[in-house]
Order: C-alpha cells, then structure tokens, then sequence
C-alpha cells in the first residue's frame, strides 16, 4: 500500500472516530464520560498511527542511522528511474545478505578512482554474491554511488552496497588518529568496532585489484579455526627479508600465534616479490589472486623504473562489465605487456601475473 493511501485511511478513521464521540454524547448522555474517555483513547492510537507512518514511508523522510545499506535495483538504465529504485531500497541497519562474499574499503581523498576500478574487478570475476561495505566521506558517496549504478544490472543484482562515515571510536582522539599517518589508514585499526554486524570481512585497500574470483579468497575463512581471528599474508617468504625488517628498527614483526590465520602471497602480491619470485611461490601454479599496487605502483608514469603492474591497471579501468573478458581484459594486458621494455619492473614475470585470470576465463568462456 502506498504512503498516500495509507494517510487517506488514517484521516478517514481519524474523522470517524470524531464523529461517533460527538453522535454518542449527545444522544445517551448517561454514557458520555466512558465513551469519549475510550474515544480519546482511539484518536491517540490513531494519532500514533498516523505519526508511524508518515517516519516510515513518506518517500521525503529520510532515517538518520550510523549504519545505511543500499541495494542496487536491476531496473532501466533510465537514470532518473534507476535514483528513484535506489532511494526506495534504503535499508536501515541489516546484516549481509546470506551466502555473500563481504569486501570492506576505506575511500578518501583522491582515491575515488582508485576504489571504482577495485570494485569492478571484484565484480568482473565474481560469480556469487557481493557485500561491499564503504567507508567514506560524505562527499565522496555520491560520486562512488552514480558510477556504480552505470554498470550493468546483470552484475548489480547480485551486489549489495553499504556506507558509514569515516568515524572513530569515543576512546581515541579522533583528531590525532586521523592524521597519524595517511588519511583513512588509521580508520582501518578499528573495523572491529564499525562492524559488528558483519561477522567476517575481507578488508582491501583501493590500490588492489583482483585478477582471481574474491570468492576463492573468501574460502580462507573456512579454514581458520575457531582461535584464529584475523588472517594475513607475510611481506616475503625470506626470513629476515622485506621492506619492515630491514628498514624498520624495532617495530613489531609478526610471529607464528594461534590467533593469526597465515594465508597465502598469492593473496597479496606486491611489487618486491616480482624479482625473486621464491618470496611467493605459490603463483608458479595458481596466478596472482591479489594484486597490490603499493608505493603508487599502478600510477608511476614518467619514471625511468615503471612497473608491469600499470598496464594491467589501466586496462582494467578501461574495461566495461558486460564485455567479454577475454577481448576487453585478457588480450589488452597481453599486449602491453609484451610491448614493455625489459628494464620495466616485473616483466619477468608478465606471464605469472595473468596466469589466475587467464585460467578463469578459459573456464568461464568458451
């Protein structure tokens, strides 16, 4: 029933109940007293109705809640139609759908582009359903919200989005936090705060892009037992190798413990590993799953040492969902990598990076 039926129905019921107060005591007066005390009693029930249901379906309220989930509605392409179906699948708070593959990021600054092109990637590869939580800011929500309602409804009706502000929590100095270090780094320490809805979450940062099914990421948790309560990958499978143990004194280095699920590199490969690529062997046979663009490592043009990992990049940033893999994303990446000098970071191992994807699509596409 629409909102304006609903409020005609409640004037309607609000009116009868005026009248039948007025009829009752002028005819029977040795009853007046009871009859308007009960009659009162209707018109603030009423009353209460009427309020109710002007919070709850007048299309121009909107709830204010620290937790709003938008489900992205298959519907036209029309613009116009595509906002009104959005604004009428506001949910308040409300856990992930069942059986969804949950992805969380942190968007700030000038990392809106850099979030989108992530996002597409994870959608591009996945076959089950997406969560996708995103804490932003306000001003940015708008700009990732319009991009993905432009991306076809054959992959949006299986992803679901939800937004929170960039907050932290009332036993930090928020001030201090946020500056500590890069903007929104510091917000990630405390997911487990934000979150408590979601009981598991895979946590990205925007300079990553998924050349693998997220889903097959998201089997790590099946695996973890009942002590573990966070998973990561080692920076490099050398001992005493990496950027931490030997440029960093005395900063905490991860140990074997019981509440650290370790999983594998391939999960999260970096740019150091693509020189000696003993640091993560488990791509020999599997493929790059994650790949981490970090130290800007997807945007370094005009650098003498560019990196293999921009062409990827920027093909997947030119690639429409909806297009074939194989001639929108494989080929292209090919062929650009094929065409870097030798001197380029990581070229060495071209074939390893879109080994994962190339075997996706062989699977996927005939």
């Amino acid at each position: 029933m629409s909102y304006y039926a609903c409020i005609a129905i409640t004037h309607l019921l609000l009116v009868w109940t005026a009248i039948q107060c007025n009829i009752t005591a002028a005819t029977n007066t040795g009853i007046m007293y009871r009859l308007q005390v009960e009659h009162g009693l209707g018109l603030v029930l009423f009353g209460f109705l009427y309020v109710f249901l002007y919070v709850h379906l007048h299309p121009r309220f909107e709830l204010r809640s620290s937790v709003i989930v938008h489900k992205i509605s298959p519907m036209s392409c029309n613009s116009s139609k595509t906002q009104q179906g959005l604004a009428r699948d506001v949910l308040r708070h409300k856990r992930p759908i069942p059986n969804s593959v949950v992805l969380a990021i942190s968007v700030c600054g000038n990392r809106v582009q850099e979030a989108l092109v992530m996002l597409k990637s994870a959608i591009a590869f996945s076959r089950q359903k997406l969560h996708l939580v995103l804490m932003t800011e306000d001003e940015i929500i708008p700009k990732l919200r319009d991009v993905m309602l432009g991306w076809p409804p054959t992959f949006m009706n299986r992803v679901t989005l939800e937004f929170h502000p960039i907050s932290y929590p009332d036993y930090v100095n928020q001030t201090e936090w946020r500056g500590l270090y890069r903007l929104c780094s510091t917000h990630k320490l405390f997911i487990a705060d934000i979150l408590r809805h979601i009981d598991a979450v895979i946590l990205l940062d925007t300079d990553v892009l998924f050349l693998r099914p997220p889903e097959e990421f998201w089997e790590h948790f099946s695996r973890m037992n009942s002590h573990q309560l966070m998973g990561l990958t080692v920076e490099t499978e050398l001992p005493g190798q990496g950027w931490y143990p030997r440029h960093v004194r005395g900063f905490p280095i991860y140990r074997d413990q019981d509440d650290l699920y370790l999983y594998p590199c391939e999960w999260n490969f970096r740019t150091n590993q693509c020189n000696r690529l003993e640091r993560c062997r488990s791509v020999e046979s599997k493929g790059v799953g994650v790949l981490h663009g970090i130290a800007g490592a997807f945007h370094k043009r005009g650098q003498k040492n560019k990196i293999a990992y921009m062409p990827i990049y920027r093909t997947v940033d030119e690639f429409t969902l909806g297009n074939s893999l194989r001639s929108g994303l494989l080929e292209p990446m090919k062929f650009w990598l094929k065409r870097l000098p030798a001197t380029v970071w990581c070229t060495q191992v071209q074939d390893i990076l879109i080994l994962g994807l190339e075997r996706f699509i062989n699977e996927t596409e005939s």
